[in-house]
């Protein structure tokens, strides 16, 4: 229970830490026509990636 339990606590560490840096390293463009390029939506993977480690630290 205790190794568990500590898993836990460290995938949600790391997911939440993770999950600040990838959100800050996205570029909002100011542009309308940049929102139907492939750049803009591979900028969300990483952040989708570490927000399922907070789910799975849960």
């Amino acid at each position: 229970m205790k190794k568990r339990k500590i898993s836990s606590i460290l995938l949600t560490v790391l997911g939440v830490i993770l999950s600040a840096a990838f959100f800050l390293m996205i570029k909002f463009p100011e542009g309308f026509e940049v929102y139907f390029k492939k750049e803009y939506y591979n900028q969300f993977g990483p952040l989708a990636i570490s927000l399922e480690l907070v789910i799975a630290g849960y």
